[in-house]
């Protein structure tokens, strides 16, 4: 039986800006990945052409990612901070996750995921850094395929 992990998410070089963003989740487990400047745009663009506004796609495009980084966590995932990325939108937020996190095979309670304010001093904020500057690779790098699957 795998334990159960509580944990924070948080990214450096948010889904908007350019250049490459890391998603990290850490404490008791540690994981990191990397969407592209590219993938990024490109699903930006798909999301967009559906005619979703611009901030909704940046809103669901954080969750995706978000849901991609929680499904690739080992062991069961329980109580999850997120960082406060796009106050006003918490719920739409957690609402996207949870309803993408079921197919990939990490289903979660409504209360599980909670959103704040992740500091410097949190490992999840230590480990997006880290591996941003290059100091440590990422566990794994998102295709644009697997975001479109679960956008």
């Amino acid at each position: 039986m795998r334990p159960l992990v509580r944990g924070q998410v948080d990214q450096s070089v948010r889904i908007e800006e350019a250049g490459d963003t890391v998603l990290a989740f850490a404490d008791g487990e540690a994981y990191a990945l990397v969407i592209s400047a590219l993938v990024k745009r490109k699903a930006l663009g798909r999301l967009i052409s559906r005619g979703k506004s611009r901030k909704r796609a940046l809103v669901l495009l954080f969750a995706a990612a978000v849901a991609l980084l929680l499904s690739r966590v080992p062991g069961s995932v329980e109580g999850v901070e997120i960082d406060l990325e796009y106050p006003g939108y918490e719920a739409a937020i957690k609402g996207a996750i949870l309803w993408r996190l079921r197919p990939l095979g990490k289903a979660m309670a409504v209360a599980e995921l909670t959103f704040g304010r992740i500091g410097k001093k949190s490992p999840a904020h230590d480990l997006a850094w880290r591996v941003h500057q290059g100091k440590i690779p990422a566990n794994d790098r998102v295709t644009i395929e697997e975001l479109l699957e679960v956008l």
